[in-house]
This record gives C-alpha cells, structure tokens and sequence, in this order.
C-alpha cells in the first residue's frame, strides 16, 4: 500500500491520498495504515485535522474491519487528530463504514473542516509540486531541490517562499539550507527578490546557503555552488555543521 500524505503546517492540515487504488480487506491492512499515518505524524508537533482523498479506495464491509477502522480514528484522535473528513468515494466502495464525515469534493472536505480554500494562480499548482523540501533534524539542515528545471522570477519566488516558511513551522531551531542547483536557474531580472528571500529567512534563523550541481558552468548564484553535494556538506562541517553525515557519495554526487 503506498499512501502520500501532504502536510500544511500553517493550515494544520493533512492531506492524505492514496496510490494504485487499494482494498482492505482485512485487519492487518488497516494496521499497515496505521503504520503509515503513525510514522508521517513524526513530523508534527501540534493539533491537525486530515483531508483523506478516497477515490480508489474500496473497503470490503466486514464487522472486524469495521471495528479495526473505529481503532484506528480512536487512535489518531489520541494523538492530536482533532478531525477528519473523506472525499472522492466511489459509489458501493464500502468507504461509508468509516466512521467519519464522507463528502463528494475536497472543496466541500476544506469546508467540512473549517479550512478556507485559497485558489492557486494558474500555474501555482504545478510550481509548488515539484519544489522538494528535505529536513535533516539532527544535522540542522533543509535541503532544497527541484524535480523538473525551472527559471525563477519573482512569481515563482513567491511561492518558493511561502513553501519554505511553511516547512518552517516543524523547526524550532536554526538551520542551514542545501540546495540542489542541477535544474535552478534565476533569472536575472528576480535576483533582488531571490536575495530579499535570503534576507527573511535569515530573519527565521537561516546559517547558511550552499549549492551543489551547477545549472549550467556559466550559471551564478547568491551563495557557494559546487560540483557535488559531498562537497557542498563538507562546507557545512567546517562551518560548524554536521551535515556531511548527510552525504551520499554512491548514488548523490
């Protein structure tokens, strides 16, 4: 069972959405559910309400997996859940024996929550998706990367920043940020506001700024870029990090 769960800490809000349309059947596949949410709640540290995408789910009715699913929604209410409301069921899925609030879109999820729904530009959305935020609590380090190439302008910094300062809300002390440079590029008209950037987060307890994996040989950047990551991390050590514990030289150079 692969499970995506998607946090807005500012929101208190976790998406869950599920993959390659799953079948519980029994109680061991509840309990591997519950394995699952149990470990992406490590991340947080307050009260959140759970928007759970249920199309493609299906449930096969029974008394025990009626009563595992009751177990689980007891249990997470235990650890901070202070509600959650389905969507997207399929009609006969089975998904109403779940004991919570079952809606037919996630506007009316968003709704059902008290969660205000603010649209994205056109755009916005396919930008957010494919910023990658990484934390290394114990190295005190975020890493940054992009899963396809993109161009900054002062647009994408926007929402470059509004995804930072909310993966912000899990650190409750300073950090450094990695960045992944093989696909950024800034152009040269949001430099300023790329910088501006640089400037408020380092309001929020931003060290320092290293990159690795240049764009493009004659491509620059506002902090110290280098050939591989391994030497990105090691500037961090002898700045007093520990993140070059982070460093895989196998498969990250």
């Amino acid at each position: 069972m692969e499970v995506l769960f998607e946090s807005d800490y500012q929101k208190r809000l976790m998406a869950v959405k599920f993959l390659h349309s799953p079948v519980f059947s029994t109680a061991k596949d509840v309990e591997h559910l519950k394995s699952k949410w149990t470990e992406a709640l490590s991340a947080w540290h307050s009260p959140y309400k759970a928007s759970v995408e249920l199309s493609g789910v299906t449930i096969n009715p029974s008394s025990e997996i009626e009563r595992e699913f009751q177990k689980l929604f007891s249990y997470l209410t235990r650890f901070f859940m202070r509600k959650a409301v389905g969507w997207g069921a399929a009609p006969g899925s089975g998904c109403d024996l779940l004991p919570i609030t079952i809606v037919n879109t996630e506007d009316e999820a968003l709704s059902e929550l008290g969660i205000r729904v603010k649209r994205d530009r056109p755009g916005d959305g396919n930008f957010r998706s494919q910023i990658s935020l990484e934390n290394h609590f114990e190295h005190e380090v975020v890493e940054l990367a992009f899963d396809a190439p993109v161009t900054l302008d002062s647009a994408k910094i926007t929402i470059l920043k509004a995804k930072l300062m909310n993966n912000l809300a899990q650190w409750h002390s300073s950090w450094s940020l990695l960045i992944d440079c093989r696909h950024l590029r800034i152009a040269s008209q949001a430099e300023s506001d790329f910088a501006k950037l640089l400037r408020v987060l380092r309001g929020f307890f931003l060290k320092d700024v290293v990159g690795y994996h240049r764009a493009a040989k004659d491509e620059t950047y506002a902090f110290p870029c280098y050939r591989s990551r391994h030497r990105a991390t090691a500037l961090l050590i002898n700045s007093g990090k520990k993140s070059g514990k982070e460093a895989n030289c196998q498969d990250r150079k």
